[in-house]
């Protein structure tokens, strides 16, 4: 009921920071064991606890009228997306001494800047240093959500991000001298 609309929306992500984190990854990867990950949460609304009290009524088949209240956030629920996103956020600022990017809020990072988070949702972009993402972000919101996880550090492997399949490739162009790598982004179909 609250009559600003900043109240029902999390931050919002935009396609083209989704293509500069592999970008930054590229960059990471020639300085130190880099990997890029993507992270989907499982029910991820329904892992937040409502912030204020929510009664849902309910018509039975009998025509009785029975009231429910939600321990839960629903998807759909109006501000569910916002409720989610403060609950990640605060998960991994606590957690893992992580900031919100203050210009763009749906990326957070660490102190020394060796890791970032994009958050779309429930679907989470990540890039950063292998022993980090691995030892302690997928740990620690393994240990509060079910999450499945796609891991990207040698060539051939693949990350799906908000319907885009990356692909990490050798390129052996003959306008260079050394072996760089790309990253190949395809519309997944289907």
């Amino acid at each position: 009921m609250d009559s600003e609309r900043d109240s029902l929306f999390s931050p919002a992500s935009s396609s083209i920071v989704a293509r500069l984190l592999p970008v930054m990854y590229l960059d990471m990867k020639g300085h130190a064991e880099s990997v890029m990950a993507s992270i989907d949460v499982k029910d991820a609304f329904l892992t937040v606890k409502q912030k204020t009290p929510t009664v849902v009524p309910c018509k039975l088949a009998d025509g009785r009228e029975v009231q429910y209240g939600l321990g839960r956030v629903l998807p759909g629920q109006r501000d569910g997306s916002l409720l989610w996103h403060q609950d990640i956020t605060k998960a991994l600022c606590e957690e893992l001494g992580m900031s919100q990017h203050v210009p763009y809020p749906c990326i957070l990072k660490t102190a020394d800047n060796s890791c970032f988070v994009l958050i779309h949702v429930d679907d989470i972009l990540v890039v950063g240093r292998r022993e980090f993402v691995l030892q302690k972000l997928v740990k620690c919101l393994q240990q509060r959500y079910e999450v499945s996880t796609q891991i990207m550090e040698k060539p051939g492997d693949e990350v799906s991000f908000l319907k885009r399949r990356m692909t990490l490739q050798h390129d052996a162009s003959p306008l260079r001298r050394t072996t760089n790598m790309l990253i190949r982004c395809a519309i997944c179909l289907g």
